[in-house]
């Protein structure tokens, strides 16, 4: 009986000190690290996404170096006992001593390994694999799969992660409408007076490319082709290598759209659908006028351009321009308000003094400036330039309003206040010294 004892105390230390070569265990010490190609990370509360169709980076970090290993990836908590296909089963090996070390194993009429970026450096193994879309056709659908790494019989890792539907997204939260101000008849380099922003808003990475209305061959958007991560962003800036136009308003459309890098995706079959993202339009006007002016266009053919808002101090003399071009003959009167708070000294074209009413012969090819020469003659009022233009019958009535202000003080009366204020602190401290060497004289007199 005491022998009988004894052996089963041996058999019993004998299976808990050798449990290893009946029960294979898990690696507690795998570091796993999931990335897109590009590097960027997805992750909800701390378990990994990977997003169908694109292809990622699955790194482990393990204690001992391995001759082989064997990467299993399927859908839910098991692997599956019936049939197993794309939507739910992917298995994948490494083997040091074969020619092609990395391979696909899922016996898939595709691969679905990406053998050139797979790597290997001492005892992290990279597999970079990819998963067929073959999720549920709403937005950011997600399924839970899970990882198990072996080798040979034996367990290193195994982990959960969520498969999700590859989508795009794409916003524009700033850049509403971009304006160029060209100015007439030149030939000019100009940036936009504003910029766009682009956001991905979507789980792929987007390529960005932008599709011209009109004007494709002198407008320039920065950050075309750049390659954007889920969340990434930048901000977009224009410019214009104008041709030489007469006063006008012209009004052009730019067409922003994205889509996956080719390098980033399996393949197109890999996807139920390739994804589509909406295209966004960025509304541009251009500006042909002088700066600082209003741009008057009179029956689609004669421009106006005039100061519509002009300070003054009283007293002071001012020339205010004017331009008119286009084709077309245009009645012109120019005179000043009745309040007598401004007066028109004289107005000139071309050095030469002008008597109105006039008559213009304009063409589209130049445009004619006139100068007003106003004087402003009441402070704490308003004057007003009016200006009225007959073009084929039809009158149009404009104003420049002045806001006259006080004079400032000239800078020779305030050099002579400064001057004298110095002048009498010097004379009051010479009193003060004055006073004080007395009361000392006669305080040291008295006591002798």
């Amino acid at each position: 009986m005491k022998k009988i004892l004894n052996l089963i105390l041996l058999f019993i230390l004998f299976t808990s000190l050798n449990s290893s070569f009946f029960i294979t265990s898990a690696d507690e010490n795998v570091n796993i690290d999931i990335t897109m190609i590009g590097g960027t990370k997805l992750d909800d509360e701390g378990t990994s996404k990977i997003v169908a169709g694109i292809w990622h980076y699955i790194n482990f970090t393990l204690i001992n170096q391995y001759d082989e290993l064997t990467l299993k990836i399927y859908k839910g908590e098991t692997i599956p006992t019936g049939e197993k296909n794309e939507s739910n089963y992917y298995e994948f090996q490494y083997n040091k001593n074969n020619i092609e070390k990395w391979i696909d194993i899922s016996n898939y009429t595709v691969d679905y390994i990406n053998t050139e970026k797979c790597s290997n450096s001492n005892t992290i193994y990279s597999f970079c694999i990819g998963i067929k879309d073959e999720l549920p056709s709403e937005e950011f659908s997600t399924q839970d799969w899970k990882i198990k790494l072996l080798s040979s019989s034996t367990d290193l890792h195994s982990s959960d992660f969520i498969l999700e539907k590859p989508t795009i997204g794409m916003a524009k939260p700033h850049g509403d409408k971009i304006i160029f101000n060209i100015d007439p008849f030149t030939e000019m380099e100009a940036n936009a007076n504003d910029y766009f922003r682009f956001l991905n808003r979507g789980n792929t990475p987007i390529i960005i490319n932008f599709n011209y209305k009109d004007y494709e061959e002198i407008i320039e958007v920065t950050g075309e082709g750049n390659i954007f991560s889920p969340d990434e962003g930048s901000n977009h800036y224009l410019s214009m290598s104008s041709e030489s136009w007469q006063p006008s308003e012209l009004s052009t459309e730019i067409y922003g759209n994205g889509q996956i890098p080719e390098e980033y995706m399996l393949s197109s079959d890999a996807f139920l659908q390739l994804p589509q993202a909406p295209e966004f339009v960025i509304p541009i006007e251009i500006i042909v006028g002088h700066g600082g002016f209003l741009l008057e266009i009179i029956n689609g053919g004669i421009s106006f351009q005039y100061k519509k808002n002009v300070k003054m101090e009283e007293g002071e003399t001012k020339d205010l321009d004017i331009y008119i071009s286009g084709d077309g003959v245009v009645d012109l009167n120019i005179w000043s308000d009745e309040t007598k708070n401004i007066s028109i000294l004289d107005i000139k074209k071309d050095g030469s003094s002008v008597d109105f009413p006039t008559s213009i012969t304009s063409t589209s090819s130049s445009e004619q400036k006139y100068t007003v020469k106003v004087k402003a003659l009441r402070e704490g009022k308003k004057g007003i330039i009016n200006y009225q233009l007959k073009v084929d019958g039809k009158t149009k009535n404009y104003q420049t309003e002045i806001t006259i202000e006080a004079p400032n003080q000239p800078t020779g009366e305030e050099t002579d206040l400064n001057a004298n204020n110095s002048m009498m602190i010097i004379v009051a401290i010479s009193l003060v010294l004055v006073v004080l060497y007395m009361i000392f004289s006669h305080l040291k007199y008295k006591r002798r």
